[in-house]
């Protein structure tokens, strides 16, 4: 009996003896692998993204003229578009009736005539200047330019009366507003 208590103990102790070892090659693993690794961080990241803003001036209406006649013309006006973005854009124009009953006889009798100038006054392109292009018209294809980023362009548009339309238009009037479209340079509207 005694026997099997000494063999007994050896193996406890054996058992003992193991289990220490095993976690003395454990813990040592673990802390020689805690020092052998390593981490290195990098200064903030930033991404920024453009800005898209086109601002125009005036703000309110274009034209108010009375009195027009077939074959005579309102005179150029002019408007100011400034990218304030930091992007290039592109712009387009249209004319669209402020009610239904706007879409009317003398609308589709104005002729429209666009001329874009630099920011040192010169002209830069003329849009419709040959052609015969209806205001009514200009909601279906719109000028479309690039202004770069930070720059201005004045905008000119004349209107004229049709010198073929008769009495249909007598004594009417119409009420539109042009609306300018921006997208980044590239893009699509």
């Amino acid at each position: 009996m005694i026997f099997k208590k000494i063999f007994y103990a050896r193996k406890i102790n054996s058992f003992v003896l193991g289990l220490v070892l095993g976690c003395l090659i454990v813990g040592v693993y673990s802390t020689a692998r805690a020092y052998m690794t390593g981490q290195k961080t990098l200064g903030a990241s930033v991404v920024r993204t453009g800005s898209l803003d086109l601002k125009v001036t005036p703000e309110t209406k274009l034209f108010d003229f009375s009195g027009l006649v077939p074959g005579e013309t309102t005179g150029e006006e002019k408007i100011t578009l400034e990218n304030t973005g930091d992007v290039a854009l592109e712009y387009r124009i249209s004319a669209q009736p402020a009610t239904a009953d706007d879409n009317n006889d003398l609308l589709k009798a104005l002729k429209v005539k666009t001329n874009e100038y630099a920011k040192d006054g010169t002209l830069l392109v003329t849009h419709y200047g040959r052609s015969t292009k209806y205001l009514s018209d200009l909601t279906n294809s719109a000028v479309t330019e690039i202004i770069p980023a930070g720059e201005k362009r004045d905008l000119g548009i004349e209107l004229s009366l049709s010198s073929t339309v008769g009495n249909e238009i007598a004594g009417k009037s119409t009420n539109f507003n042009f609306v300018i479209d921006a997208v980044q340079q590239g893009g699509s509207f």
